[in-house]
C-alpha cells in the first residue's frame, strides 16, 4: 500500500562515542508516523532530528543510474 508522502530525513547519530549524520527516505503517512519510525530504526543511537521533510509524493523515483549509484554505495 502506497502512503501520502515520502519522508526525507537527516538525522545525527551517536554509536560507540562518535556523531554522524545520515540520511534517507522513508514512505510515510504523516510526520508522526515518519518520526515514529526514525525512532524504531534507529533506537537509543538517535540523537537529533535535524531535518524532517514530507515530500508530496508517494515514491520517489529517479534515472536509473542514480539508483544504481545508491544501491552501489549503501548495500556493495
Amino acid at each position: 500500500m502506497l502512503r501520502n508522502y515520502t519522508a526525507y530525513f537527516v538525522v545525527e547519530i551517536c554509536s560507540d562515542g562518535q556523531t554522524y549524520e545520515d540520511a534517507g527516505f522513508y514512505p510515510a503517512k504523516n510526520f508522526s508516523e515518519a518520526v515514529d519510525y526514525l525512532e524504531e530504526f534507529y533506537g537509543d543511537e538517535l540523537a537529533v532530528i535535524k531535518h524532517l521533510e514530507l515530500l508530496d509524493t508517494p515514491m520517489v523515483y529517479m534515472k536509473p543510474e542514480a539508483a544504481a549509484e545508491i544501491v552501489a554505495n549503501i548495500f556493495c
